[in-house]
């Protein structure tokens, strides 16, 4: 099997000899119920006696290996003790060896499989300090929500331009995180479709909180199959969710009042002007875009990469009207702001308010904290225009000059980076 691992790591993606290598690596880890050696990742430290969080399938922990923070995800115990374990196993291993071949900027990666550290094997992937995407865009304007969403969107497209396609099954914000570059990375590749393969779909949405995403076709047939069109219904809910900032159906209080919108065709109504955060809006051609992914003939839905564009032509119009669309954090300069048990695709266990917005001049504080000496930053902008950024960046695009303005009292002093 590590022979195997060898070769798809060395072919390239479109050559013709990569599905069978994969098929034959799949097949041996179903009958085996091995990974190759090369993907067991040892000498995991520093784990905490419980879990940091816990989603609808697995308990989240972090550790440290060789100088990064990791984090650790597993199969929840009573979830162990109520299926058959070997079988748990050996799709563990299928999934853990798809999800090593898959490599995107927006996808989470995959590091190993990590088997002598909790009592159940731990997927262990890197650990996200930005937390998920719906703590970290909270007071952002629509243009940074929409640059995170084209990025999930591109790494779908990904996901179903593979061959066959690959069906990700739970795009939600809790499974979408912010990397060290402030990028979207869609995540809990592995473990929702371990999930839907023990459970019946619809069983498992309600069970762990998920049905407001799921397509009408997986919470009401009798052998829901999941396919690129539900991925795309749930891609449409998660963009809603994402710039509204609630989720979807935000008006029904309780899932089963979900149920029976979605038995009588009923779909999200757009959100007024008073129902969205402060300074967003959602365009016309954004709630279309919407609509069609939410469609109820599945054929009708769009693919990945026109959602992709889509998100991608409203963009350059916001960056045509001088919105600020840069890597929108840049001025951090690397540094982080770690929010408390934001991590792992598990944002529905975070309390409401995230650290930052805990003081209502947190976009001051912080932008002046990564000022240089001798400088202030003035900030009587407009409301939709991103508020991080001074000349703390060394090249500054003019639309930063048009609305940040950086005042001098005193010589650029030198930088090293």
């Amino acid at each position: 099997m590590t022979i195997l691992q060898s070769a798809l790591d060395k072919v390239n993606e479109v050559d013709e000899h990569r599905r069978s290598l994969l098929d034959t690596l799949l097949q041996l880890a179903i009958n085996s119920g091995i990974v190759p050696k090369c993907l067991h990742v040892r000498g995991v430290n520093n784990v905490g006696q419980f879990p940091i969080a816990s989603g609808g399938f697995g308990d989240v922990w972090r550790g440290e290996w060789e100088d990064r923070t990791v984090a650790l995800k597993t199969v929840r115990a009573a979830i162990l003790v109520s299926q058959n374990d070997d079988t748990i196993h050996r799709r563990l291993c299928k999934e853990v060896l798809l999800w090593r071949q898959l490599r995107h900027r927006h996808l989470l990666e995959f590091i190993g499989i990590c088997n002598d550290v909790l009592q159940s094997p731990a997927i262990v992937s890197p650990w996200m300090q930005n937390g998920s995407v719906l703590q970290f865009v909270r007071l952002q304007p629509s243009a940074v929500k929409l640059r995170l969403l084209s990025e999930v969107a591109d790494a779908l497209q990904y996901l179903h331009n593979q061959s066959p396609a690959v069906i990700h099954q739970d795009i939600r914000c809790a499974n979408i995180l912010v990397n060290d570059s402030f990028e979207a990375v869609l995540s809990d590749f592995g473990l929702s479709r371990i999930d839907s393969t023990l459970l019946s779909v619809s069983t498992s949405s309600i069970e762990h909180g998920c049905l407001r995403w799921q397509a009408p076709e997986l919470v009401f047939a009798d052998m829901p199959r999941p396919c690129t069109a539900t991925d795309i219904y749930a891609l449409g809910m998660t963009g809603l969710e994402l710039l509204t900032e609630k989720p979807p159906f935000a008006s029904n209080a309780t899932d089963p009042a979900v149920v029976m919108d979605l038995y009588h065709g009923r779909r999200p109504t757009r959100p007024t002007t008073t129902e969205l955060p402060e300074g967003m809006e959602i365009s016309d051609d954004i709630w279309r875009c919407l609509e069609t992914c939410w469609s109820k003939d599945a054929d009708a839905r769009p693919s990945a990469t026109y959602i992709w564009t889509c998100l991608m032509e409203e963009i350059e119009k916001l960056n045509a009207g001088n919105a600020l669309l840069v890597k929108d954090f840049q001025t951090m300069q690397g540094k982080h702001i770690e929010l408390e048990g934001a991590l792992v695709g598990l944002s529905e266990t975070l309390p409401e308010d995230n650290l930052l917005a805990s003081s209502p001049t947190w976009q001051e504080d912080y932008a002046n904290e990564y000022v240089p000496p001798g400088h202030t930053v003035d900030f009587s902008m407009a409301d939709d225009v991103f508020p991080f950024n001074s000349n703390h960046v060394d090249s500054k695009p003019d639309d930063i000059q048009a609305n940040i303005n950086v005042i001098s009292t005193s010589d650029q002093p030198n930088r090293t980076g």
